[in-house]
């Protein structure tokens, strides 16, 4: 899709904070699949290790490298409130500018829905995909 498109490609998010963004959303919503096809590449992107292992166990993001921190609590404020807090949006704003909180927001919202469909039409893994997401 366009959306699909823009997020992987257009997006001014940094690689590995796009696919921190992705995890945070994939832990929220249980989906294996986006988990498991997401956690290598945001390792190969470079997001670190405490940060996955803080959203894979549900831990708290504190000692996170802080742009990390602040876009998983984007995520996972928006995904479990639908709302994030002015200060969270300003902290954000100032660290990846307007245009960056926008493509934040459209990231979680893309996959967010891509999520929830994939757990709605019972979407397995593909043949060889090993889980990487406790649920």
């Amino acid at each position: 899709s366009d959306m699909a498109r823009y997020v992987r490609g257009k997006s001014s998010l940094p690689a590995p904070l796009r696919e921190l963004t992705i995890l945070a959303v994939a832990r929220e919503i249980d989906c294996q699949y986006e988990w498991t096809l997401h956690e290598p590449l945001a390792r190969q992107a470079g997001a670190s290790d405490a940060a996955i292992e803080a959203l894979r166990h549900h831990r708290p993001l504190k000692g996170l490298p802080p742009d990390e921190a602040a876009v998983a609590r984007y995520a996972q404020s928006l995904v479990r409130k639908h709302r994030v807090s002015d200060a969270l949006f300003r902290t954000l704003q100032k660290r990846l500018g307007t245009r960056g909180v926008v493509d934040l927001t459209v990231t979680v919202g893309h996959y967010t829905a891509v999520g929830l469909s994939m757990a709605a039409l019972e979407v397995d893994l593909e043949p060889g995909m090993v889980p990487l997401l406790p649920v």
